[in-house]
């Protein structure tokens, strides 16, 4: 029986059936040697009026997979993309068994695409504050490698890209149910752009749209010249270098390629398909927060701010200057001595543009409800509602008796990681309340409505391991924000909640939330990973009923490219550069990439939990 590295999740009761691909795990980076849970694998858990519909040919990862294959150039450990086998399916029994004749009797009671982080970058702004990637250290806990990326100029073919993909799978890929609907739960811009949020909409709207607000050729930091700066070693550029001057690190160490026509190809509008079905959205910390920690106005987000819409890009920070003196000095500087500290700082001049003014959450709200696009709904989940008190929360109707809840885990005082406000957990339970016939109280006892029972999907931005930001507003001395354990708590009142959706950390993550009293049924929570990092993947998410008072909820990860599509000469297009986005993006030095990708229990999944009400 095979055993697996497991996140620190605690134990999980799981079995083992088959073998997965041990070729498979090692070139993804995946076998380790460590204790973990058991797993059991099905590599056909579909049956009768679903055998059919089991696999929609040659476009999830049941039926193939990516992983990194042949080294580009000998010496240098880049790594083209490659074909691997598919993914099985794990079942996972953490908190109920799986019937024997389960197959048979299953209907689908809902099927939806899951997409989260996708980081749509302006690469050409001076907001980006790409110039950070070259030096140690982090801002707000946030590294200050993210600050820059490889593939930063192709987050929209990306997104185009996972838009076409899901619209050819159609339907859930075990129940062949058709998609109800996509989501989105946040980090949808990357740096709190306006021209970035209008980018995103537009992809999933099947606009035409570009990347560079500015429009034109790109203009930042990985079309510089060697002669240009100290930065030139520290970001890969794809263009080949002229006259025999020296290459970047990233291709002389690393082996990045050298594409002739880059610039020029990532530079052009691509005309999106748009997705075919209506799709609602979330709210991240990269939504509200400058480079995702920092809060409008303090310290390094005026010197963003003040940067955003103008016509100079830093290339590196003052003279003589280190990163944690360089943020003193943005933290107590006023306004003069800011434009002056800026002044100091090496600059490219590039083309300015006004649509590089960052937005608000009611900015993001009033977004949403003006562009509905040819498939809805109105406001993509949000309401005038939101609009007028300034919140990002909703709740909508995801397939008849499956309600949908939509959180703004963000915490506007600073910080990546999340939490939930006092007022918002007030409105989350009302609506449990609405869609329960009993739960419990706070104090434990059972409490009868007469309502309706309808199972509950929870989205939001932040993950259960990442619930804990309590930071205070300015001000204050205590905050009233709710963290992991307390919300935890709420949701085990209400046996309904079966399910909770999310994002953030930018990895692939299934836990299981078992009852700690006894008295309820446990809670599945799924962590999906981003666009922007590898594996630059997203999911279908299908919840049936077994028949049996059990409940399967089937999770299938998506890649949104094909490794043929790249392109190593001649003229690159749309999809190619999509596709290079991924190769780029599992060769870049600062990834982790056993720990983005995940383990077989938290990729193609069948998760089994007791139906809460007949």
């Amino acid at each position: 029986m095979p055993k697996f590295k497991s996140d620190a999740v605690g134990s999980s009761r799981l079995s083992t059936a088959a073998r997965i691909s041990r070729r498979s795990l090692l070139k993804a980076g995946l076998l380790v040697g460590s204790s973990a849970p058991f797993i059991s694998v099905c590599n056909c858990c579909v049956s009768g009026a679903f055998a059919a519909e089991s696999v929609t040919n040659g476009v999830t990862t049941l039926d193939r997979s990516i992983s990194p294959g042949e080294y580009h150039t000998k010496g240098k450990p880049y790594r083209v993309l490659a074909r691997e086998a598919g993914w099985p399916i794990v079942v996972r029994e953490d908190l109920m068994a799986a019937g024997a004749d389960r197959e048979g009797r299953r209907r689908a009671l809902v099927s939806f695409a899951h997409l989260t982080d996708l980081h749509v970058i302006d690469a050409a702004s001076p907001s980006h504050a790409s110039f950070l990637r070259q030096y140690r250290g982090s801002i707000a806990g946030a590294p200050l490698s993210n600050a820059s990326r490889p593939q930063d100029t192709l987050t929209v073919h990306v997104l185009d890209a996972m838009v076409r993909r899901i619209n050819a799978i159609g339907k859930g890929p075990v129940s062949g149910r058709p998609f109800d609907f996509a989501i989105s739960t946040g980090d949808n811009a990357d740096s709190r752009s306006t021209h970035e949020l209008e980018a995103v909409i537009d992809v999933l709207n099947g606009k035409k749209t570009t990347f560079n607000a500015a429009g034109g050729l790109y203009m930042g930091l990985q079309d510089m010249t060697p002669g240009e700066g100290d930065a030139y070693d520290a970001f890969w550029h794809p263009e080949p270098v002229k006259g025999g001057q020296k290459e970047d690190l990233w291709k002389r160490a690393y082996g990045y390629p050298s594409l002739e026509g880059f610039i020029e190809a990532v530079s052009a509008p691509i005309q999106t398909q748009g997705l075919a079905l209506r799709w609602y959205s979330g709210f991240g910390n990269h939504d509200i927060l400058d480079e995702g920690v920092i809060p409008a106005g303090v310290g390094a987000a005026r010197l963003l701010e003040a940067l955003a819409t103008g016509n100079r890009l830093p290339t590196g920070l003052p003279k003589g200057m280190d990163v944690q003196s360089f943020l003193g000095e943005l933290m107590t500087a006023d306004d003069r001595a800011l434009m002056a500290l800026i002044d100091t700082m090496p600059m490219r001049t590039i083309t300015p543009s006004s649509k590089r003014k960052p937005f608000t959450r009611a900015d993001f709200v009033r977004l949403h409800l003006e562009q509905e696009g040819p498939k809805g709904p109105a406001g993509h989940g949000f309401s005038q509602a939101n609009l007028a008190q300034q919140t990002a929360y909703y709740r909508f109707q995801m397939a008849d008796g499956v309600v949908g809840i939509m959180l703004d885990s963000t915490n506007p005082n600073g910080g990546a990681d999340g939490s939930l406000d006092p007022a918002q957990a007030a409105w989350l339970t009302k609506q449990l309340e609405s869609v329960h016939s009993r739960y419990l109280t706070e104090k434990g006892s059972s409490a009868e409505t007469g309502r309706r029972d309808q199972l509950v999907v929870l989205f939001c931005h932040h993950n259960s391991r990442t619930f804990d930001n309590l930071t205070k507003a300015h001000g204050e001395t205590k905050s009233d924000r709710i963290g992991s354990d307390d919300f935890l708590a709420l949701l085990a009142r209400f046996p309904n909640v079966v399910l909770w959706v999310n994002g953030h950390t930018h990895c692939n993550r299934v836990w299981s939330h078992p009852a700690k009293d006894g008295r309820g049924h446990g809670l599945w929570e799924i962590n999906t990973a981003s666009h922007i990092d590898y594996p630059q993947q997203a999911r279908t998410i299908e919840i049936v009923d077994n028949g049996d008072e059990t409940l399967s909820i089937f999770a299938v990860m998506i890649d949104h490219s094909d490794p043929e599509a790249i392109k190593r000469t001649g003229l690159q297009n749309r999809a190619s550069l999509a596709a290079l986005s991924l190769e780029a993006a599992v060769n870049d030095p600062a990834l982790d990439r056993p720990y983005r990708l995940g383990l077989p229990e938290d990729l193609n999944v069948e998760l089994l939990i007791r139906k809460p009400f007949a």
